[in-house]
């Protein structure tokens, strides 16, 4: 397996770090507490100008952070760590 680029590591930290703040926020501890309206929620906030400097992103910025958890959860109802993935009807926004 080819190792990350370093460009390629810094997004993926940087999305782990967004999703551990946004979930400590929110008081989640399991994957089976994120709900559909929680991640409708949590996108609402994104924009060039939100109030919090972590959700200041444009629109390109943002579908990576809607792709990589949807690949993730969806990866974790294939484990059978979910019954149904939160983030199925949460989609991609066009640039």
């Amino acid at each position: 397996m080819q190792p990350k680029s370093r460009s390629r590591t810094v997004q993926f930290q940087s999305l782990a770090a967004k999703i551990r703040s946004w979930a400590a926020d929110k008081g989640i501890l399991y994957l089976k507490d994120v709900k559909p309206a929680m991640l409708y929620e949590w996108h609402g906030c994104w924009s060039e100008t939100a109030r919090l400097k972590r959700y200041r992103m444009g629109t390109a910025t943002r579908n990576p952070y809607v792709s990589h958890p949807h690949r993730f959860l969806k990866c974790a109802v294939e484990a059978e760590h979910l019954d149904r993935d939160p983030s199925a009807i949460v989609k991609r926004q066009k640039p």
